[in-house]
């Protein structure tokens, strides 16, 4: 996982999982595949401000995660050449 840009982290048996923290402090962007899960500290902050950050939409929405991908895998190509 360390040496992962992105980790996938599917859905489980439970809503939280202790793969999207492991993915975190593994220094990997988690790739939710879930509709129901809890993300850490949700009582403290307001992740729907930021929604747009991480649900995908069709068409893309400007700095979405689509973008925001692609433009983690340009930048992780430019580092490694």
């Amino acid at each position: 996982m360390r040496k992962s840009l992105f980790c996938p982290n599917p859905a489980g048996d439970t809503p939280s999982s202790a793969r999207l923290v492991d993915a975190i402090v593994s220094g990997c962007i988690p790739v939710v595949i879930s509709d129901e899960l809890e993300l850490p500290f949700e009582v403290i902050l307001d992740y729907r401000k930021h929604s747009r950050h991480f649900l995908y939409s069709h068409p893309a929405q400007p700095m979405g995660p689509e973008e925001l991908v692609w433009r983690m895998v340009c930048y992780s190509i430019y580092i490694q050449s």
